[in-house]
């Protein structure tokens, strides 16, 4: 598929039909991420899907790689559970070289959250508030009347909010969904000809913690 919102489950001799394990996920998924968009779901146990029979289709640590490189979640069993090895969309090329900027599946529902979110509040809070649009003032001119929007006023409220989603106070898990915000501030700009403000929101979501590099020396 090699598509950013796509996701594809892979269990070798699986013995739950593949629609029955998808939609086990993607229920899974649906409620996990209205609170936490930047889930992660390693080892995350699948209701309803039997674990492997057979001990010797239980994939290895090179074929979970091998599928985890080609866009493919690997199902895997431990303790009689069959389990998400890691969470990941199918986007895996930009033509024939390695594309992994959106590896996990998180990478995606973050920027969605926020996306969605922010025209929630663009239409219920910005809008009431500010009816009105024109651009930034020249300098030594007066300040636009109340009521009107412009570039500056946008990017500072836009700004507040993603701070709400560095911090966690946006979501009910309380967790940081998004890092570095000040260093990466919205973007935002007239346009004479639509009238209307363009925007851009860079955004970096939180990355999780999926293994750690250790390296014990001994030194006596």
């Amino acid at each position: 598929m090699n598509t950013g919102r796509g996701q594809m489950l892979w269990m070798l001799y699986g013995e739950t039909p593949p629609s029955e394990m998808a939609a086990s996920f993607a229920a899974e998924r649906a409620v996990a991420e209205q609170g936490d968009p930047n889930r992660a779901y390693d080892n995350f146990p699948l209701r309803g899907v039997a674990p492997h029979s057979q001990s010797g289709d239980i994939p290895q640590r090179t074929t979970k790689v091998t599928a985890l490189q080609n866009g493919v979640v690997p199902v895997t069993t431990e303790d009689n559970k069959a389990l998400i090895v890691r969470s990941i969309t199918t986007k895996c090329l930009l033509g024939s070289v390695p594309d992994y900027r959106t590896l996990d599946s998180n990478q995606v529902t973050v920027p969605d959250e926020i996306r969605g979110d922010i025209g929630i509040l663009w239409t219920t809070e910005w809008v009431v508030g500010n009816p009105r649009v024109a651009d930034d003032p020249q300098e030594g001119q007066p300040d636009r009347p109340r009521g009107v929007g412009t570039p500056t006023m946008w990017k500072q409220y836009a700004q507040a909010r993603l701070k709400d989603w560095e911090s966690g106070v946006a979501v009910s898990s309380g967790l940081p969904q998004i890092i570095d915000v000040d260093a990466n501030p919205p973007l935002a700009g007239f346009d004479s000809i639509a009238k209307r403000i363009m925007s851009g929101l860079p955004v970096i979501p939180a990355p999780n913690q999926h293994k750690i590099g250790v390296q014990v020396q001994q030194v006596g």
